[in-house]
C-alpha cells in the first residue's frame, strides 16, 4: 500500500504542471460571435486564412527593435552616414556626405557573435562591400574613428 501511495505521489508532479505556461499577458475577449481567450507567449499551432486577412492563433506576433547605435559626441555628423539597401543580397554601400568629417574613418563587419568577417578604411564617399558570399543572417557594421565607435548599423543579409 505504500507503494502505490509513493507513485501516486510522486506522478502527480509529472502531471501536475502539463499545460501550464508562464506567458507575458493574456486576457479575454467577448463579443456577439462567442469568446475568445488569447495569451502572449505561446508557440504558434494554427493559422486560419480567409478573405478578410489571416488569424495566427497562439502566437505573440514578432517584432523587431531596429536601432542604430551611436557615439553622443558625433551626434551631428551621425545623419551624414548610411548603409544601403538593407537587407542586401549582393552588395552594400557604406556611404558618407563629407569624406573631410570622417578622415581616417575604418569600419569593420562582425557576425553576431562579434568575430570580424571584413575591415577597411572609408576613403571615399562611398564604400561598396560584397556580402554575396555570406550566408542570409544579422551582422553589424561598425564604423569607428579615432579609436572611438561613432556608428554601428545592423545588417540583415537575405540568404538567396
Amino acid at each position: 500500500m505504500r507503494k502505490i501511495f509513493h507513485l501516486i505521489f510522486y506522478f502527480s508532479f509529472l502531471f501536475g504542471y502539463s499545460q501550464k505556461d508562464n506567458v507575458a499577458s493574456g486576457g479575454e475577449a467577448l463579443g456577439s460571435g462567442g469568446t475568445v481567450s488569447y495569451s502572449i507567449g505561446q508557440v504558434t499551432y494554427e493559422t486560419n486564412s480567409g478573405s478578410d486577412g489571416n488569424l495566427n492563433q497562439g502566437v505573440q506576433q514578432p517584432f523587431e527593435i531596429f536601432v542604430i547605435l551611436s557615439n553622443p559626441e558625433f551626434i551631428s555628423d551621425l545623419t551624414k552616414i548610411t548603409l544601403l539597401p538593407n537587407p542586401a543580397v549582393n552588395t552594400v554601400v557604406l556611404s558618407v556626405s563629407d569624406l573631410n568629417n570622417f578622415e581616417g574613418a575604418i569600419y569593420n563587419l562582425t557576425d553576431i557573435t562579434g568575430k570580424i568577417i571584413e575591415k577597411g578604411n572609408i576613403n571615399s564617399k562611398d564604400t561598396s562591400l560584397d556580402v554575396s558570399t555570406l550566408p542570409g543572417a544579422c551582422y553589424f557594421l561598425n564604423v569607428f574613428q579615432n579609436n572611438k565607435a561613432i556608428k554601428s548599423f545592423k545588417l540583415l543579409k537575405k540568404a538567396f
